[in-house]
């Protein structure tokens, strides 16, 4: 979900206003595209750890033979 949410976000520099057809909002755009792609990075590794699965005691047991 979050490579959809980020796309998504991506394509919002394209519909930004303009004064002119050929003015480009390069600066503003890239630094927008960074900051995004520094703030999914941060989200990803969040959300790594929130999502880890840890081995409870009683999966531990259940693979030993008594």
């Amino acid at each position: 979900m979050l490579p959809v949410f980020a796309a998504v976000l991506m394509l919002l520099p394209l519909m930004w206003p303009r004064d002119t057809p050929d003015q480009s909002l390069t600066s503003s755009g890239i630094l927008y595209m960074f900051g995004l792609w520094i703030i999914c990075v941060f989200v990803a590794f969040v959300l790594s750890f929130l999502l880890r699965s840890e081995p409870n005691e009683k999966d531990e047991h259940q693979g030993k033979t008594p």
